[in-house]
């Protein structure tokens, strides 16, 4: 699994890594202040549009026998 590719920031802060998750940018509404926020978000977009966000991925494979 490669890297991403560029996103632009809005994409990415209306985006969760999983169904059940907040996106994003609700996230950051409920857990940071407007000038935290304000900052944090700053801080993302060039990484975001540089393609620069991870994505942690694992697998787990199970196999039973009864």
């Amino acid at each position: 699994m490669g890297a991403p590719p560029p996103a632009r920031r809005e994409e990415f802060l209306d985006s969760a890594g999983n169904p059940k998750l907040p996106r994003v940018r609700e996230a950051m509404r409920e857990a940071l202040t407007s000038e935290e926020a304000e900052r944090f978000a700053a801080h993302l977009r060039p990484l975001v549009e540089a393609g620069e966000q991870r994505y942690p991925f694992a697998v787990a494979f199970l196999r039973a026998v009864k």
